[in-house]
Formats: C-alpha cells, sequence, structure tokens
C-alpha cells in the first residue's frame, strides 16, 4: 500500500530556512511570496488584509447554536515535509507550545531518507453507514443476513437513485453491502485489568456507589438483563471528495425501511426493527499510511552516535506496544500533530480522534502490531547493518476527511489552509495528516529516548509565560532565555523578576 522511498536525499524550500527566526509580519510576506496564486486573491477579498483570519460573529452565528463569540487559536506552518516527493506546507492551529515546531524538526532529519511516502487503503473514500436490525429470534439471524445480501444490487439501487443520487454522479454512493451479528454475550472485556487491580470492575464501583451515604435516597440502578443477538448492517458508500457523514447517515436512514422488510422475509409472524441508523468514525476503509527511512548515521547526536540514537527509539516505542497507559500517552502525541492539522485544515478533527484510537483497540487491528489489547499507531525497526543501516518508521490510521463541501469551501480560512497545503484531494489530505502524526511522534520517542521531553517543550512554554506576565511582545524571546538560565525556569515570578532586573513595567 505504500509507494516506494524516493533514493536520497529530499530538500525543503529555501525559504523555509530560518522561518522560526522571524516576526509574523516577515513571515506572512515570504508566503506571499512564494505562494501569491493562494495570497493575492485571497487577500483582495478579504480587503488587504492576511487571510487566515477569525470568523466572524455572523458566520458563527449561521454555524452554531447560541453564539455569543469566537475563540481563536494560534496557526503556524509545521515545515519541511516532502511526501511522494512533493514540499508541502502544512498549516497547524493549535495552544500547545513545541508541537509545530518539533513537526518540523524531525521532517528536517526525515528529508535525509527522503522524505515521507504515503498512501491510502482505497482511493474510493469508503465509509460504513450501520443500519441495527432489533428484535430478530436468534435463530432467524442467518436467514435474514442471507436474504438482505442477495437484495445488494435491489439496495444499490434504491440507494443511488432516492438517497446519494447527486454523489452516485460523481462516481460515487452505496457500493456494497455487509452483515454482522453482534452477540453481546460475546464481548471483550477488561477482565484481566479488573482482576490485576489496575481499574475496578463494575460491580465494585456499583457497591461503593451504594454504600455512599448520599446515595442512600436514589432508587438503585436497575440490572438489565442479558441482550439478545442482533445484526447490523454496514453499508459501504464512496463519497469521493467529501468526509461523507451527511451521506452516509442519509443512506442508512433512507434504506432502513427496506432492510427491515428483508429482514423480515416472507414469515408473517417476524417484526424486525431498525433500531440506530448512522455512519461509523471508524473508518477501516479510509486508511491511511505513511513511513520514513533515514539513514542511521543522519540521527548522530553530541554524545550518541546514530546507531544508539535508533536503537534508544525503537526501544521506546516497543514500550507503548507493551503497556496501554504508555500506549495512550504515545498516541495522545500523535494526535497533537494530526489535530492541529485537522483543525486548520477544516476537517473534523473529533471524528479523527476517535477514529484513529478506536482503530488502535479492536483486536483484528491492533492485532497486526506485536503486543495485545490497545496498541500504538506507529511502529519503529532498524533495517540493514553497518553504513547501509536505515531506522524505519511506519504510521497507519483511518482518516475520514474532505476537501469538498461545508465549511471547507465557505470558510475563507480553511480554503487558505488547503490551498497553501498544496490544495489536496481527500486521499492526499489524508497522507498530510499520517506524516505529521508520524513526524510529531517521531520527535516525541526521539526525545524521550535522549534528553526527556521537557528541555524543547520547557523552553517553548517559557515564551507563554512571559506573554501572561506582562512581558512586552519584542523582549518575549529573551525573557523565555533568561528564566531558563537564571530564574531557576519558567514561572510568573521568573518573569516578573525579569521585568525587575530590566526595568521594564508589565504591558496590559
Amino acid at each position: 500500500m505504500t509507494p516506494p522511498h524516493h533514493a536520497g536525499p529530499a530538500a525543503a524550500p529555501a525559504w523555509a530556512s530560518g522561518f522560526y527566526k522571524l516576526s509574523v509580519a516577515e513571515r506572512r510576506a515570504i508566503l506571499q511570496q512564494a505562494f501569491p496564486e493562494v495570497f493575492e486573491p485571497e487577500i483582495q477579498a478579504a480587503g488587504g488584509e492576511f487571510p487566515l483570519l477569525p470568523l466572524s460573529t455572523d458566520q458563527a452565528d449561521n454555524m452554531v447554536e447560541n453564539c455569543v463569540g469566537t475563540m481563536g487559536l494560534p496557526v503556524g506552518v509545521g515545515l519541511n515535509f516532502v511526501i511522494n516527493g512533493r514540499p508541502t506546507v502544512v498549516p497547524m492551529a493549535v495552544e500547545e507550545p513545541s508541537v509545530i515546531a518539533a513537526a518540523s524538526n524531525a521532517a528536517k532529519t526525515i528529508l535525509a531518507g527522503g522524505g515521507f511516502a504515503a498512501s491510502t487503503s482505497d482511493p474510493r473514500n469508503v465509509m460504513i453507514a450501520q443500519v441495527q436490525i432489533l428484535d430478530l429470534p436468534e435463530e432467524q439471524l442467518a436467514p435474514a443476513a442471507e436474504r438482505i445480501l442477495a437484495a445488494q444490487e435491489a439496495l444499490r439501487q434504491e440507494a443511488n437513485s432516492r438517497f446519494c443520487a447527486s454523489m452516485a454522479k460523481r462516481g460515487g454512493g452505496l457500493v456494497s453491502v455487509t452483515v454482522r451479528t453482534v452477540d453481546p454475550a460475546r464481548l471483550a472485556s477488561a477482565q484481566d485489568l479488573f482482576d490485576a487491580g489496575v481499574c475496578p470492575s463494575f460491580e465494585a464501583r456499583h457497591a461503593r456507589a451504594a454504600a455512599d451515604p448520599a446515595n442512600q435516597d436514589t432508587p438503585a440502578l436497575e440490572v438489565r438483563s442479558p441482550r439478545t443477538p442482533y445484526l447490523v448492517v454496514h453499508l459501504l458508500v464512496a463519497v469521493c471528495e467529501a468526509m461523507g457523514a451527511n451521506v452516509c447517515n442519509t443512506v442508512a436512514e433512507g434504506l432502513a425501511p427496506m432492510l427491515e422488510r428483508l429482514a423480515a422475509g416472507d414469515a408473517g409472524d417476524l417484526a424486525p426493527r431498525a433500531g440506530l441508523r448512522i455512519l461509523s468514525n471508524l473508518a477501516i476503509h479510509r486508511l491511511a499510511r505513511a513511513s520514513f527511512r533515514v539513514p542511521v548515521a543522519a540521527l548522530a547526536r553530541p554524545g550518541s552516535d546514530g546507531l544508539q540514537v535508533a536503537q534508544r527509539i525503537v526501544e521506546a516505542a516497543a514500550f507503548a506496544h507493551d503497556d496501554p497507559f504508555r500506549a495512550a500517552t504515545h498516541n495522545k502525541g500523535i494526535m497533537n500533530g494530526v489535530g492541529a492539522a485537522a483543525v486548520a485544515l477544516g476537517q473534523d478533527w473529533r471524528a479523527v480522534e476517535a477514529g484513529a484510537h478506536a482503530f488502535c483497540a479492536v483486536d483484528q487491528y491492533a492485532a497486526k502490531r506485536p503486543g495485545s489489547g490497545y496498541q500504538p499507531m506507529t511502529q519503529y525497526w532498524v533495517e540493514g547493518a553497518g553504513p547501509d543501516a536505515v531506522l524505519r518508521g511506519e504510521i497507519e490510521l483511518p482518516l475520514a476527511v474532505g476537501t469538498k463541501g461545508g465549511a471547507v469551501t465557505t470558510v475563507q480560512s480553511y480554503r487558505v489552509a488547503l490551498a497553501l497545503a498544496g490544495s489536496p484531494t481527500s486521499a492526499e489530505l489524508s497522507h498530510i495528516l499520517a506524516c505529521v502524526g508520524l513526524a510529531q511522534n517521531f520527535a516525541a520517542v526521539r526525545a524521550l529516548s535522549l534528553e526527556g521531553i521537557n528541555r524543547g517543550h520547557m523552553a517553548l512554554h517559557a515564551r507563554n509565560i512571559a506573554v501572561a506576565a506582562g512581558v512586552p511582545t519584542e523582549r518575549v524571546t529573551e525573557a523565555a532565555a533568561w528564566m531558563i538560565t537564571h530564574g531557576g525556569g519558567p514561572t510568573t515570578d521568573a518573569a516578573k523578576a525579569f521585568l525587575a532586573a530590566q526595568g521594564i513595567a508589565p504591558s496590559t
């Protein structure tokens, strides 16, 4: 699924060198020079202002209910990304220090191996719409499933002519149908964690709640009888360049009555009922994979040769395969980057986050990676030996993203961000997000396995502390350095001490 890596090192655009040292105005000027086709029309449309602007109150009021204002996030650009041979600028919206810097620095290291290779599992961008079929006797589940599968062509015609006709005209629409039997009695549990005392079981939590005097007057919780097995129909919908939530929900709701009739068959005594009808955010047919290969020699640090650094990275990553508590933090760092890019590029970052974590927890997908239970999204290994040795890194996760429809076409800042990223297709956008996640994780495990995470993070955190303490904008960098070298670390007291030492009045 992953295309071959480009031979030899890659290069970022010359203008990216030293970009972080410039002022905001200077960075904007460079981007306008580098991407005139993006910025000239949008600046004109924005009345001469730089077009990465927050929503207006009127726009926001039309997007959510009970609107009272808007809140902003810093928007930066991830640099040094070369994806499938193409230099790519990645807009990222995030409040956490070090996220953009870490991703850009990691991408710069990865240039030594030719950059990233990325691909997707299915170019049709297929999403799952689920319809739950309830109230069937257990012995009737298999016959009902057979009747539904036998009617696939009729279901396709119904959906593509009535419920997603415009999508079908663009080459998408309902493409196939599968049916699953869900048996609640056989669902995997976390009993091993309960038995080990890592977290309390439901019974233990319920017993504590019942013993709490504050709950004595509260009616006891109703204990439900075991649920019976039921069917879940998966309607596989090709959504073209959209994220696909609305069309999937429309197809699921539209086909539900027909699925009820098919499940009932000719038996007059069956009355199956469609339960929930909604898309799934576990988008297993929209997997994105990204990888890199960096010569071990390029990883050398003062006091550590490249092979030693590579081995420590592999060792640090293995911790996440072995332990779910580490895996949660490991994956959170990945989503720092993926989420920041998704927000800046107008994507449903909540759906992306939910799908990615679910993918790591579902046995049949997590089992592809070493370890058991909840697994990390990335893998690392050393390939070859001697001067030809390389560090390999890979990520795979579901990414349901879209470049057409909704806010991505109506909100100017999203349009500009997507254009700045190269006007990607939905598949190419998933490549970008996967590469950012892999870069973010590579930066984290490299730092953790060597000097620790706080060194770089605290340097950027100090800037936030300085701003909050009222250090003038033009002195923030100086104040951050002073706090670390003279003030005992980034604290409000240290920032105030800097102001006092310099005879500067706090700004308001």
